[in-house]
């Protein structure tokens, strides 16, 4: 991770380090593309996705995704760190990819590309594994019909051409695409907020995004639904997804815990309610792995926990 942002030291607290391998591949495309020194953690929870549980179905397999959208997360941010931005949807493949080649090659514009499908990046060795995960790349032009792709997973500089960027370019299954392509053009550049206006706004997505799900009957109804959909399927339908989805959750949970202990002093309520359901997590992660066991127990306190943190995090905010 980069160094401590100016916000995390503010209060004259030292920051838990935050060693996950990033679930935030929009943020660090975005990132990619703008460039600037913002710390990537900082971006990601400005985007409010950090906060809040959703509960889909299993078709879809999104069983305990981010309760807001990260495609919606990252406009979100993008105006708030006012980046120059020009966002393009399109249900016609062939139509929306004229578009992205006049932008690469006229405009020479640094791309954003995603939603899309995981499971179709090619240059991802077994990408068939990340079937149907939304996800998203950073492109720009590098030659005659040629891009390089830049990619959090760890692929930097990956040169494709046109015709393999065409084929790999899918949305099917992914939930979060909406059944349309979508890219973004960016233009190098971000404005840097102060230290008190990113963590004022932060807070409001904390409180917003977590409020939200509860009152829709998501957050820690979720949870539980997530539960009554697992237990009712073969494990084989789920085992996979639900294992990504629990390590990308606690990552999420890690993100806010470092957050949480960086403002307010560090006040420890909700530490504790974050801690315990990092631990709890894990718990319900290992019970599946290793025993192929759903323990309703563990969905039960985690759910419960999830309203606590809720409550906690409104008084944390006012």
């Amino acid at each position: 991770m980069q160094a401590d942002h100016k916000l995390w030291g503010k209060m004259g607290i030292k920051r838990a380090k935050y060693y996950g391998k990033g679930t935030f591949c929009g943020t660090f495309a975005v990132l990619n593309a703008v460039g600037g020194n913002v710390s990537s953690d900082i971006f990601e929870l400005t985007t409010g996705v950090p906060f809040g549980i959703r509960c889909v179905d299993l078709k879809r397999e999104r069983f305990l995704t981010p309760y807001r959208d990260p495609n919606y997360g990252l406009d979100e941010a993008i105006s708030f760190w006012n980046i120059s931005c020009r966002k393009i949807v399109c249900d016609v493949k062939e139509e929306i990819f004229d578009y992205l080649c006049q932008d690469l090659d006229v405009q020479r514009k640094r791309i954003v590309l995603g939603p899309l499908n995981m499971g179709k990046l090619f240059y991802i060795p077994l990408c068939s594994i990340y079937e149907n995960v939304d996800h998203y790349i950073m492109i720009r032009k590098s030659g005659r019909k040629e891009v390089t792709v830049m990619d959090s997973e760890g692929y930097m500089a990956i040169p494709i051409t046109y015709d393999e960027l065409y084929k790999m370019w899918n949305i099917q299954g992914v939930y979060e695409a909406g059944g349309v392509y979508t890219y973004r053009c960016l233009e190098e550049g971000i404005r840097v907020p102060s230290p008190n206006v990113m963590e004022d706004h932060i807070l409001k997505q904390m409180d917003t995004n977590l409020r939200s799900a509860e009152q829709c009957g998501q957050g820690s109804h979720a949870v539980m639904d997530a539960y009554s959909i697992l237990a009712q399927n073969d494990i084989k339908k789920w085992f996979l997804s639900f294992l990504y989805e629990i390590e990308h959750l606690i990552q999420r949970k890690m993100l806010v815990y470092s957050f949480c202990q960086s403002v307010k002093n560090g006040e420890s309520e909700i530490l504790e309610l974050l801690e315990e359901q990092i631990a709890v997590l894990t718990m319900i992660y290992r019970e599946i792995e290793h025993n192929g066991e759903l323990v309703k127990g563990q969905f039960q306190r985690f759910a419960y926990l999830e309203k606590m943190i809720q409550q906690q995090g409104r008084r944390f905010v006012l």
